[in-house]
């Protein structure tokens, strides 16, 4: 362990990726054609809750290539690490959607009257300067936006700091005792191999690129059918199409429109081609626990209820107020998931963890046997811990500048520690990232409020656009995002033998930057362009303060008593955690069992991939056993996602060129 530590970090070329990536990530999306184009061909994420990032696979790949070439001789594993270690924090700047809360924050001055007195001023310049980015052609007054600049960037910063240490304190647990796959990491490590020049290496090179033609072809495919009206649409893309995952959605006059609990038929091979990767005891109980969400909401139709699913398809079935099957009576399945059996899996894990989490307090303090086990962290665990406590204590005083009183400010934070949470321990064992609090997230602020205050008031504004957009709704989106970042990167540091604390070094340094160049980057960009222009991602076309009104938050978590079913999912979490790690024979999980019956996964039908990868990766293993899977299954399902990859960042290019040359 101590070459590794004494390793040098090639900060050059580090924290050129870092800059430039980061600068140029949100204006790629940006630059995109509309129409759904740049759901899939963002450099930063795609395939919408799978979390799927291209660019460190290119970035990856070139260096392998590189490698090959001896042009600079051998590039060491420790430098792919590096490399995918400062891009993974860059990624949610770069998404598809208008979901970077800055941007949504600018926008409500000149898209709301209500702003300027429901909002703290820092928020966003005042409404005749954020109108500026929508045309641009002036001047940028820096001065005017200086103010916004820093605030954002340091409550981002200080939730960087948060995560990251809370990372390093479970790196040993998740990593080393734990072993969480982390699929998409896996990837990484495929890209990683084939630049080793043992037998292994050559190995993975023949598979992964048997796979990389089979994702190649799809993907050029799929961007022809986007980018040219004339190319036949084969894969069926153009018509009742969701955006972001790709699934076909059911129509009213589908054949289908009675089976009340199917709302899409999934497509997309992105989605198995992941879940392949993930153990095959999760993908059984996803596609089990989601059949018979489907058999009793049919049940329950039966019996006259969700009988308004029928007037509506598709996504509307899980969104659409009356309409939904998820979060309506009698179930409730949006609650019973996405926040009773999600604060089941949460407050299991710490319970029946809490030996580790009590020998690293005892070890921070200077007591305990881990002494030696704390010579492979990346710092002591009384420095995570102290950088813990302290970004704990900063952003509750952050949250109180902007308004809050201290109970909406711990009720803050505790549902984005929640959140980061599940979105981290699902994606890392199944690739897919859930749940969301789009919808449920304010049910954390309900025994606060339990209705709107009347007025409305600055603190209840600003305390229910927190809590539903950055604390919740997505990882890509706000705050929870470094706790993905930092503990995916530990995991490549540990499959390629690179030094734990040189990657929490460069994961800092890019956590911190990240916000910041994507904010210089949308202000320079929009100033130079205007976001009437820049149509990929449709940001600054609403803000919170309209979207997240009384009226809205009144009807969730559920339009009635949502209590008993939020407490039954819980309920079931904990049996199922517990029986699981009690019985090695019992056969469903907790994590399983969550994106089964959760409408963020039932909806874009999730379980019908996961299905198809446990009827794979299940054959795999009984004809071949572990080492066919490693040998051939791994690499052929890293390959179709590495060349998946290569199409974005090439149909991404082909996209810019047409922003500044149309055709």
């Amino acid at each position: 362990m101590e070459h590794e530590v004494k390793e040098r970090i090639p900060w050059i070329p580090v924290a050129v990726v870092t800059i430039v990536v980061g600068f140029a990530h949100i204006m790629w999306t940006m630059m995109q054609p509309g129409g759904g184009v740049a759901a899939w061909y963002s450099i930063g994420i795609v395939g919408g809750m799978l979390y799927f990032m291209p660019l460190p696979y290119v970035a990856l790949l070139v260096l392998a290539a590189i490698s090959k070439t001896k042009l600079f001789g051998d590039v060491k594993p420790s430098i792919f690490t590096y490399i995918y270690s400062c891009l993974t924090p860059l990624a949610f700047s770069g998404v598809y959607d208008a979901v970077f809360v800055p941007a949504s924050y600018w926008a409500d001055r000149y898209l709301s009257s209500l702003s300027m007195e429901l909002e703290p001023w820092f928020f966003a310049p005042e409404p005749e300067i954020a109108e500026q980015i929508l045309t641009g052609g002036v001047p940028i007054p820096w001065a005017e936006w200086l103010p916004s600049i820093l605030w954002w960037w340091t409550i981002f910063s200080l939730w960087a700091f948060f995560f990251i240490s809370l990372g390093t304190i479970m790196r040993r647990h998740w990593v080393d005792v734990e072993k969480v796959p982390f699929p998409q990491t896996v990837v990484a490590h495929e890209i990683v191999k084939m630049a080793e020049k043992d037998k292994e290496g050559a190995a993975s090179i023949k598979w992964i690129s048997a796979g990389m033609s089979v994702g190649l072809a799809f993907s050029l495919v799929l961007f022809m059918i986007l980018l040219f009206p004339w190319f036949p649409d084969v894969l069926g893309w153009r018509v009742n199409t969701c955006t972001c995952s790709g699934a076909t959605f059911i129509t009213t006059d589908s054949p289908f429109i009675n089976v009340v609990a199917l709302t899409t038929f999934q497509k997309n091979p992105l989605y198995p081609a992941i879940l392949y990767l993930a153990p095959v005891n999760i993908l059984f109980n996803i596609w089990f626990w989601s059949i018979v969400v489907i058999i009793l909401t049919q049940v329950a139709y039966a019996l006259g209820y969700y009988t308004a699913a029928t007037t509506v398809g598709g996504c509307g079935r899980g969104y659409c107020g009356e309409a939904s099957v998820f979060t309506n009576p009698p179930f409730l399945w949006a609650v019973f998931g996405d926040l009773g059996v999600a604060l089941g899996i949460f407050f299991t894990y710490w319970i029946l963890n809490r030996g580790y989490f009590r020998d690293t307090v005892i070890a921070a303090i200077g007591k305990g046997s881990l002494a030696e086990a704390e010579k492979d962290e990346a710092i002591p665990y009384r420095i995570a811990y102290a950088t813990l406590l302290a970004s704990f204590v900063l952003i509750l005083v952050a949250f109180m500048a902007a308004s809050l009183s201290i109970l909406p400010a711990l009720m803050l934070f505790f549902a984005t520690l929640f959140y980061g949470f599940l979105w981290t321990r699902m994606w890392g064992l199944t690739g897919y990232m859930s749940p969301t609090g789009f919808y449920t997230a304010v049910a954390f602020m309900k025994p606060i409020w339990p209705h709107p205050p009347e007025p409305r008031t600055m603190e209840w504004t600003v305390a229910m656009g927190f809590v539903v957009m950055p604390a919740s709704n997505v990882a890509y989106e706000g705050w929870g995002h470094p706790l993905l970042a930092m503990i995916s990167n530990y995991r490549l540091a540990s499959l390629t033998g690179t030094s734990p604390r040189n990657v929490l070094k460069v994961t800092v340094f890019s956590a911190v930057l990240a916000p910041l160049l994507a904010m210089l980057s949308l202000i320079i960009g929009s100033y130079a362009f205007g976001l009437t222009r820049l149509q990929g991602a449709g940001m600054g076309t609403w803000g919170p303060t309209d979207r997240f009104t009384p009226e809205f938050t009144e009807n969730w978590p559920a339009r009635t008593t949502w209590w008993p079913n939020m407490l039954l999912g819980f309920v079931v979490a904990f049996l199922l955690n517990y029986l699981h790690a009690r019985y090695v024979w019992f056969p469903f999980n907790a994590i399983g069992f969550l994106l089964g019956t959760d409408m963020w996964s039932v909806v874009p039908a999730v379980w019908q991939a996961a299905l198809i990868a446990w009827v794979l990766k299940t054959l795999t293993l009984r004809i071949g056993g572990s080492k066919t899977y490693e040998a051939f299954g791994r690499p052929v399902a890293a390959g179709f996602l590495i060349g998946f990859a290569i199409m974005c960042f090439v149909g991404g290019a082909v996209g810019i060129v047409r922003f500044f040359f149309p055709f």
